[in-house]
């Protein structure tokens, strides 16, 4: 009986995870999550927009699977979307390729049911092509090989009735995916070439990457690394360029695989831990398995087979998990290799008959021919060479059908060891003769790559040394031209010297062009001066915007950070109060990210600001479909930085507060904020609400709140005060001063 750990075990390398996220991830992170809350925000502002959400929910998956399962589940389930065929449509599409990646294959069949029915119900036929495709997907990875044929077909058909190239593409890379499976490489690349060019003229970026990674893998497996190299990178480019970071993590997993292959170690392991770590930032189950897979190989090479075996087990566990049977099938093999080195020969046995067994029930040639090449060269270390002939060539046959010479010449170079070992000379010669030539093969192609790149790199340098030779005959010519005319000047000159030496018109003719000459580069030296302080002022300018944009990008890793914080915590008046620091780091970020996109950086226009604070507000608080609405009045009002942070923060506060304590039995509610100015240096703010009001003990002065202690601290730190009142509703009001005029009235 096979055994296997229960319990996964995950990825405890904490001090690299924390490093590579805030070098690598947190950026490529940050920007996605501030692109999903302006759509959100933009989606709560126009909560009938098809395309907004579409947005929403597509940068989700690209960062987050669990919380795009979460997001799209909450929304279904709606009661203002739950009867909207539309929406639901969009929402189950993205639902099934949320639990693609989660590995929950039998959930995301149900979603792309729902969205194909629902896309003949709404007589939507580009969505019903796509939904098409899902669920071609969706069998390829349960093993349905026909049913999965099927789908992509109805697909392509489709898309070709309506000219929807997105849906050939679709269709054209599933099919080709499918022809990969079956070891039958050159249909695969037809196919592939036929999805990229519909993908690329339907301008979809995300189908291109998809493509262009399968593109790679086929290369990869025949050897040809370099131009999978290139297929990946271009995949990774196109894949950065939307955000889609679950999908950039599952590359990576392939440029490890390419340089294990070349035998760079240390840089497979560095690029499968990159993939799992991305993996597990984005909730990836998928490509967690497939990092878990691919780095065993490596500490197989290493000899740190309890290394191996923890990610191998790992892999198996997520594979039986997701019922991913195409996955056991080499999660399997791993484990039998590590016994196998270990010396646990029927343990290994066991192992890789079982992962033949799973490759054979999906279809998966290749995997099929290396499983048996993995235990025809156990039978020959167990001395069984009648298996070991059986299992070799098995692998010989099936790699010729399907012209993978690499496996082929491993395959014939162990059956010359098992003919060798079982004193059947003859044989034994022809099979290490069929070696000889494959390997020759293999080293005469990678020969005529490496010289074709050479060839490539020759003619490139010698185009170069051309326009250099031509270049440095243009500046020989040049001198000489300069050279005559200096001649022919200088004659010129003498002539004209000679005439003005004749009287006196010439002496001051000569005094007049001195000081024509003085007067001249005394200008030059003006104009100097003014670009020098030009250009500093506009570097300091630049500079002085990068600091805003760097200082608003740290605020944003905090609140990333509490936000991550808080995921872990379940006492809800700690999560409470992170959540309010998180509010107030946000109303800084918000001032530094104002200045930096003005036109001027030494004032925030507070309107605008106060309209972004109350928007991130409304959606930290806003829930179970209460509606609060907040108007603003500070017209054209603009304050410094060391005003606008402050008195951010206060609103911050007070509209926290509002939306806390005010409507606790109220369906709707309204805030009104207003900043009028008293005179040029004094200002009144007032943040009103029509909720319960205050209790009739209520002293601002002896509040415990630490809200209310920020506004009184605030308050006075921009020279004001703070009172509060009830009437039909809580009423806050704060004198304070601009700062800045207020010092420069003092001076």
């Amino acid at each position: 009986m096979i055994k296997t750990q229960n319990k996964p075990l995950y990825f405890s390398k904490k001090f690299h995870f924390w490093s590579l996220v805030l070098f690598f991830i947190f950026p490529n992170l940050f920007a996605q999550n501030q692109k999903i809350t302006e759509l959100k925000s933009q989606f709560s502002r126009s909560p009938q927009n098809v395309e907004i959400l579409s947005g929403v929910l597509k940068n989700l998956r690209y960062v987050d699977i669990k919380s795009g399962i979460k997001y799209c589940t909450e929304l279904s389930a709606n009661t203002n979307y739950k009867t909207n065929d539309i929406f639901q449509n969009i929402i189950n599409q993205e639902l099934a390729k949320c639990l693609m990646s989660d590995g929950n294959f039998e959930e995301a069949m149900k979603a792309a049911d729902k969205s194909y029915l629902l896309s003949q119900k709404l007589k939507d036929r580009e969505s019903e092509a796509l939904a098409l495709a899902i669920k071609g997907y969706l069998y390829r990875r349960t093993g349905k090989v026909e049913l999965s044929k099927s789908s992509y077909e109805k697909c392509l058909k489709l898309s070709y009735e309506i000219g929807y190239k997105t849906g050939k593409g679709e269709a054209y890379k599933g099919l080709g995916d499918l022809a990969e499976k079956e070891g039958n490489y050159p249909m695969a690349l037809e196919n592939y070439d036929l999805a990229i060019k519909n993908a690329k003229e339907a301008k979809d970026s995300e189908l291109q990457m998809w493509i262009l990674n399968a593109t790679g893998i086929i290369f990869d497996y025949q050897g040809n690394f370099e131009k999978g190299m290139d297929y990946y990178l271009a995949a990774i480019k196109e894949g950065e360029k939307i955000g889609n970071l679950v999908k950039v993590g599952d590359i990576y997993g392939n440029l490890a695989s390419i340089n294990f292959y070349l035998k760079n170690d240390e840089k497979a392991v560095e690029y499968y831990l990159k993939a799992l770590e991305i993996a597990e930032t984005t909730f990836n189950k998928s490509g967690i398995s497939a990092a878990c897979q691919g780095i065993v190989p490596v500490y197989n090479r290493f000899k740190k087979y309890k290394e191996a075996e923890k990610y191998a087990t790992m892999d198996l566990n997520l594979r039986k998990e997701m019922k991913d049977e195409r996955g056991m099938a080499y999660a399997y093999k791993n484990l039998g290799t590590i016994n196998n080195y270990l010396k646990n020969y029927a343990l290994s046995e066991e192992y890789y008959l079982k992962g033949l067994e799973y490759a054979i029930k999906t279809d998966q040639k290749l995997k099929v021919a290396v499983m048996n090449l993995e235990l025809g060269r156990l039978m020959n270390k167990m001395g069984n060479y009648t298996k070991a002939e059986k299992y070799l060539n098995e692998t010989v046959r099936i790699t010729k059908e399907i012209n993978v010479p690499r496996e082929q010449s491993f395959a014939y170079e162990d059956l010359a060891n098992t003919y060798s070992n079982a004193n059947r000379m003859k044989e034994a010669f022809e099979a290490q003769k069929q070696f000889s030539i494959l390997n020759e093969l293999i080293s005469n192609n990678d020969i005529k790559e490496n010289t074709a790149r050479m060839e490539a790199i020759y003619e490139t340098k010698k185009k170069e040394d051309q326009i250099n030779s031509l270049k440095n005959e243009a500046e020989l010519q040049e001198k000489l031209i300069e050279k005559s005319n200096l001649a022919r000047n200088l004659a010129l000159l003498g002539v004209v010297l000679f005439v003005l030496l004749a009287g006196l018109f010439y002496n001051r003719s000569r005094i007049k062009q001195k000081n024509n000459a003085i007067l001249l580069q005394k200008n030059e030296e003006i104009s100097k001066q003014s670009d020098i302080i030009q250009s500093s002022l506009e570097e300091k300018e630049t500079l002085l915007r990068e600091i805003h944009h760097r200082v608003k990008n740290n605020l944003q890793i905090i609140s990333s950070l509490l936000n991550i914080q808080s995921d872990n915590i379940d006492d809800p008046t700690l999560l409470s109060n992170i959540r309010e620091g998180q509010n107030r780091v946000q109303a800084m970020s918000l001032i530094h990210q104002n200045l930096y996109q003005s036109d001027h950086l030494s004032n925030v226009d507070i309107e605008n600001y106060l309209k972004e604070l109350v928007v991130y507000l409304s959606e930290m608080f806003e829930k179970d479909g209460k509606k609060i609405d907040i108007e603003i009045e500070a017209n054209k009002i603009e304050f410094d930085i060391d005003t606008a942070i402050p008195l951010g923060l206060i609103v911050n506060e007070l509209v926290s507060n509002a939306y806390k304590y005010a409507f606790e039995n109220q369906a709707n509610g309204k805030i009104k904020i207003d900043i009028k100015a008293l005179n040029e240096v004094e200002y009144e703010l007032n943040v009103n609400d029509d909720g319960k009001g205050l209790p009739s003990d209520f002293d601002p002065v002896k509040s415990k709140s630490l809200g209310l202690k920020l506004v009184k601290i605030l308050s006075k730190q921009l020279r004001g005060k703070f009172s509060s009142s009830s009437d039909k509703g809580a009423n806050f009001r704060v004198l304070f001063k601009d700062i800045r005029a207020f010092q420069l009235s003092q001076k």
